[in-house]
This record gives C-alpha cells, structure tokens and sequence, in this order.
C-alpha cells in the first residue's frame, strides 16, 4: 500500500479514514502556526552514514545492551534491559563524565550526516523542535535549507531566544552535559531544568504537538509525557499525535488514547524487506504533504 492512497482519500478502510484524519489535522496545525514537534532516537536512522564500516546509531535497547557489556552482566534467559538502571549502575561503578565519554564513543555523531529527511523535516513550519537526542542532525540539517532556527541547549537562554528552535531537553555532543540518562538525573530534572520543562508544558497546551522516533517503551517518551500528565492534565494539552513505524497492537494504542495521544501506526504500508527506505520515502511524502 502507498501512502499516497491515504493522502488522496481513496477507498479508505475505517483505521485508515483516521490514519488520513490524523495527517489532515496536523496539516491544518502547520496552516495555523500551531505545529511543534518532540524527536527521539529512532528519527536519527534517517541519517546517512559517512563510513560505511561503522557503528550504526544505537536505539535504547542497543545502549542498555552495550552497557551490561561494559559492567560484565550476564542477560541470562532476560530479554528486558532497563538502559535507565544500567546507567545508574554505570556511573555508580565509575563516573557521570565516563558516561558521557560512553555515549560520545557509541553514538558515534560524526559518522552521520542528515539526509533528506532530517532536511525536509527542519523546512516544515514547526513553531519549535524540542529534542531528547543527544546528536547533532537536527541543527546540522538546518545548514542545508534557508530557514533559520535558533539552537536552545540551556533553559536559562530561552527567554532570549526566537522562534523557531531546536531545544535540545537533554544535552548536545560534544560538550553540552550532562547527557542525561540516569535515574537521578530523571529525578532531579523538572527542579534543575524546570525552564525546559515549562516551555514543553506550555507547548502542550497551546499547540499541535507530532511525535516522531519514540516508542510505547522509550524511557524519555514515558518521562515526558507523565510529567505532562501531572502537571497539567491531560483535559488541558492539546492534540499528541505519535507517528510510528512499527505495528502497534489494539491494546497498546487504546492505552495510548486514555493519555491523550493519538497514534499514526504507519507499519501496514511500509516494505518490510527495506524498511528504513521505506520509511525516508513515506515520510518525504507525508512532508510534501503537510508543507502543501
């Protein structure tokens, strides 16, 4: 299936009817300047590896598996790895600024560069992108389009910063730490970055808010969105919408509902037998779209 069939409103079965519904409002959001967007990691497979030899960026689970590496524990027959705990255990054995050195060594930043889609995603009439990754594509992405954004990697410079921004929530490579990974730094984060915090809130309550690169599982989606739900009420945010690559079951996105997200489960159209070029070319498409 294309996914031109959803943006053309042919022979549309009910899921699909509100896949297309989905996509249309947040087409108006860019229609009336109310369109922000909150990237994870899985947004970052999107780039281009420099050489070809190298690591390929890293998801959650690959970090936490790395990391009992590192700290010599045995999975077992246990297919759950907490990369928040693992963390916590980390720098506990070591330091806060060895973990830091980890992530720089395992995310491996500049073997990347943005592609099309982190150029096409930046060109879009976002009010602001806030980040919970720690890479640089986003920024790097915008060198390559004439829009200008701001890049915000300390709360205490927001207020004189303009719209559009990046804001990255959790640390930049190489320098702007702590990247923040740990169970205390979670704890302590809403107090010691509370203008982070607040400005996500506000955006919540007062624009469209498309979530790409997170999953039901991502520990930062889960922070940041409880945090959302506590301090303003989901009666009070606006619409959430969370773009997602892989098959989400009924009882997942029923869950997802009751906190005020709205899932776009885009996996029935895409090529499983290449599926990140799959994915680059949907959501090329998607782009052209909203930006139409």
């Amino acid at each position: 299936m294309e996914i031109k069939k959803f943006l053309n409103h042919s022979n549309l079965s009910d899921s699909e009817k509100t896949i297309n519904n989905y996509l249309e409002k947040i087409g108006n959001a860019f229609l009336n300047k109310k369109a922000t967007a909150l990237v994870g990691t899985g947004f970052s497979l999107n780039a281009k590896k420099i050489n070809k030899t190298g690591k390929n960026i890293p998801m959650w689970q690959d970090i936490g598996n790395l990391l009992m590496e590192e700290l010599s524990i045995d999975k077992g027959n246990n297919s759950f790895v907490d990369p928040i705990r693992l963390s916590s255990q980390y720098v506990a054995y070591h330091n806060e600024n060895e973990l830091n050195n980890f992530l720089i060594k395992n995310i491996e930043d500049d073997n990347f560069i943005p592609d099309d889609v982190h150029n096409e995603f930046v060109s879009l009439d976002w009010n602001d992108i806030f980040t919970t990754n720690y890479d640089t594509l986003l920024e790097r992405a915008t060198k390559n389009i004439d829009k200008k954004y701001t890049v915000v990697t300390d709360d205490k410079s927001l207020p004189s910063s303009p719209k559009p921004r990046i804001i990255k929530l959790h640390g930049s490579f190489p320098d702007k730490t702590p990247f923040i990974m740990t169970n205390e730094q979670f704890r302590v984060y809403p107090t010691e970055h509370a203008g982070f915090v607040n400005t996500v809130q506000q955006s919540f309550i007062e624009d469209t808010i498309v979530l790409f690169g997170f999953s039901g599982t991502d520990p930062n989606f889960q922070k940041w969105t409880g945090w959302i739900r506590d301090n303003i009420g989901e009666e009070n945010a606006n619409n959430v919408y969370l773009i997602s690559v892989d098959p989400v079951s009924k009882a997942e996105s029923m869950l997802f509902d009751d906190e005020n997200i709205k899932v776009i489960d885009l996996s029935s159209i895409l090529n499983k037998d290449n599926k990140i070029e799959s994915i680059k070319k949907t959501f090329l498409e998607i782009f052209e779209y909203w930006k139409n």
